[in-house]
């Protein structure tokens, strides 16, 4: 597994965005190929080269989503991360800490799994 660290910059209060050459991470047949958020608040949309990737919802916990179908080699990929403190969820926070709480908290990586990876096993 091969891990980068995006830099983000923050366009916004609701919009972070990244220009970032993906071809040196590029694995030919790899099964996935993965953005990994530890920490994103609260609402994220994220789009790759203006595709919509999906949605996530919550506050601290961690989740992921595969990229594969959106990067190609030798081409520079753009990731957009659209935020948003939406106060119809459950974890609106801005409402309460009277400051805007859409962030990124912790680190965003970039995952190459290869299609080699056994994911079972038998007892």
């Amino acid at each position: 597994m091969r891990k980068i660290l995006f830099s983000i910059v923050s366009v916004s209060l609701i919009i972070s965005c990244n220009q970032s050459s993906l071809q040196e991470y590029y694995v030919p047949g790899v099964a996935n190929t993965v953005i990994r958020f530890d920490s994103i608040y609260s609402f994220a949309k994220v789009l790759v080269n203006d595709n919509y990737i999906r949605d996530h919802s919550g506050g601290f916990a961690g989740w992921e989503c595969d990229i594969a179908p959106h990067v190609k080699p030798v081409v520079s990929a753009f990731l957009c991360v659209v935020l948003t403190d939406m106060s119809d969820e459950t974890s609106y926070r801005s409402g309460y800490v009277k400051h805007p709480m859409e962030r990124i908290f912790r680190s965003i990586k970039f995952n190459v799994a290869s299609s080699s990876i056994c994911t079972t096993c038998a007892a």
